[in-house]
């Protein structure tokens, strides 16, 4: 019986306590691929983090998967796959406490396991698109170049590995268009997107209807289509990305998380596509999804204050378009909202303070109230205070 089957994670998840998984370790390790005793017990403890969350679980688990490397022969075969599980573990720890030690060292034993592994090693496209995404994670972090261009490299590898026909290949895919854009967002280069595109477009349609990840690879394909219409202004791009968001809610069930990303999505769509082509029939299709997707989610959901201040501005909108005071009463109410609900330090605060502002100006038009002047000009200087002189 393998630590990694069903039946060794559901032993890690109802132990009684982290001592007794010691006490069931005999019984997984005599199978591969968890032959070594230090990796099996490590992979229990591992197991019983993603059952139960205990810290103390993935510490214990980082402890005997690095015995694991560390009792490992430099020429035995299985020292790759300690290796790639070892930095796992970090990952784990990194995403708890977004360390970057633990990230840096996540990175590093995935390149000793990529090194280390056989050519044709079916594990290998797998794991070139874990150090694909744990460089983009660093480059996020520190906007270096040199990690994204890693990313990139290492997810086009783990895309020529995998056949079009594997059921990997669109989640694989996936990986390298966002890389794609990523790059698109950093330097500007509308071919980044073009080739984002391709990559992900070619994937869609090799994939049989139904594969669990065509709504998500639909949602990202969007996003490559709305920021090339940005940039080049082509109508086709942005009806493109209309219909895949439209394609994306179709397959999810509404209250899930996902519908509700997708129904905000496709509001925002809508919403440009008013804004670039002045139809009033988009805006009114941008607040019926907005509220839709607002109406959907709990206040402590953390899209929540982004769905507050997208309806707050698509009903400004409206306002300009046809006038009345209730959707500038009802916008001034969620962007509030929105302000309110954000961290201080989460950076579309600034986006949010400077719409609540703009509202603000559009009060005293109807009202005449100089104190909507005066919170208008606050919360103004409060963004401008908040952003670095370099930032564009």
């Amino acid at each position: 019986m393998s630590v990694g089957s069903a039946e060794g994670r559901q032993a890690a998840a109802q132990a009684k306590d982290l001592h007794a998984l010691e006490a069931i370790c005999p019984e997984y390790q005599a199978n591969e691929p968890y032959g070594v005793a230090q990796e099996t017990i490590g992979y229990l403890y591992y197991f019983r983090f993603t059952a139960t969350s205990e810290t103390l679980a993935l510490d214990k688990a980082l402890v005997h998967m690095q015995a694991a490397v560390n009792d490992a022969d430099d020429k035995h075969p299985a020292l790759p796959r300690s290796q790639q599980s070892l930095a796992v573990v970090y990952n784990f720890l990194y995403n708890a406490a977004a360390v970057l030690d633990h990230l840096n060292l996540c990175i590093n034993w995935l390149c000793f396991a990529v090194n280390g592994c056989h050519s044709d090693s079916p594990d290998l496209p797998q794991w070139f698109q874990s150090l694909a995404a744990a460089y983009t994670k660093r480059y996020k972090c520190h906007n270096d170049l040199d990690d994204l261009e890693q990313a990139i490299t290492y997810d086009k590898a783990a895309v020529e590995m995998v056949p079009a026909n594997h059921q990997a290949f669109l989640r694989i895919s996936q990986g390298l268009a966002l890389s794609y854009c990523a790059r698109f967002e950093r330097l500007g280069k509308v071919g980044d997107l073009g080739k984002g595109i391709e990559i992900l477009f070619a994937a869609v349609r090799s994939s049989p209807e139904g594969h669990f990840d065509l709504p998500e690879a639909w949602r990202n394909l969007s996003v490559l289509y709305v920021n090339r219409f940005r940039v080049k202004g082509n109508k086709e791009d942005l009806e493109a990305a209309i219909l895949l968001r439209k394609l994306a809610i179709q397959k999810k069930p509404s209250g899930t998380s996902e519908y509700t990303t997708y129904t905000q999505l496709l509001g925002g769509a809508y919403g440009e596509h008013y804004r670039a082509y002045s139809s009033f029939e988009d805006l009114e299709l941008s607040i019926k999804y907005l509220q839709k997707a607002t109406d959907e989610t709990p206040p402590e959901d953390p899209i929540y204050a982004s769905l507050l201040e997208d309806l707050g501005s698509s009903l400004m909108f409206r306002h300009k378009t046809i006038g009345g005071g209730e959707d500038v009463k009802n916008s001034l109410q969620y962007m509030e909202l929105a302000v309110n609900s954000l961290a201080s330090s989460d950076r579309k605060v600034l986006y949010a303070q400077r719409n609540l502002a703009m509202t603000y100006l559009e009060k005293p038009r109807l009202a005449g109230n100089i104190e909507h002047l005066e919170k208008a000009e606050e919360l103004l200087n409060m963004a401008l205070g908040a952003i670095p002189s370099t930032d564009p």
